[in-house]
């Protein structure tokens, strides 16, 4: 599920980072209207090489996928449509 596959992701990235002072990496999850993920990842600690950013539902998500280098989703019409 979602909050997998962020911890994952999140984690590896910070794994991944340099020991500078700035994170090297940013991620943005996006949770929609699940609280429980928002509430769970809220709380997550990434460490400081990645900047973490929770979200839930949003009315810009076509603005996230255009800023997006990368993009970990359910794939469907909605997805698509964007």
């Amino acid at each position: 599920g979602i909050i997998e596959q962020a911890r994952s992701l999140g984690h590896t990235l910070n794994t991944e980072a340099d020991s500078s002072s700035d994170p090297a990496y940013q991620m943005v999850v996006i949770c929609g209207n699940n609280e429980k993920a928002q509430k769970t990842l809220a709380q997550e600690n990434w460490g400081s090489g990645v900047s973490v950013q929770i979200n839930g539902f949003v009315n810009n998500m076509d603005e996230y996928m255009r800023a997006s280098d990368a993009i970990v989703t359910k794939a469907g019409p909605g997805t698509i449509a964007e």
